[in-house]
């Protein structure tokens, strides 16, 4: 399970009249993971959902695997 997670601050854009937030170059989320037992090697999985909006929001899904040794 993940016991926190901390994103870098995005930058503030001004559209029109609205404020959007944006990542727009690579970043890193550091993440602290804990389990409810013994260490064990393998994959892990996170799953992140994100939008890409203008006019219209478009879903977005990726699937990133962490090998532990």
């Amino acid at each position: 399970r993940v016991l926190a997670s901390r994103w870098p601050p995005p930058t503030a854009v001004v559209v029109g009249r609205d404020t959007v937030f944006e990542y727009r170059d690579p970043f890193a989320i550091e993440t602290t993971l804990v389990t409810d037992g013994p260490r064990h090697s393998g994959p892990i999985q996170v799953v992140v959902s994100y939008g890409i909006c203008r006019d219209v929001c478009i879903p977005g899904r990726l699937t990133l695997t962490y090998e532990v040794r």
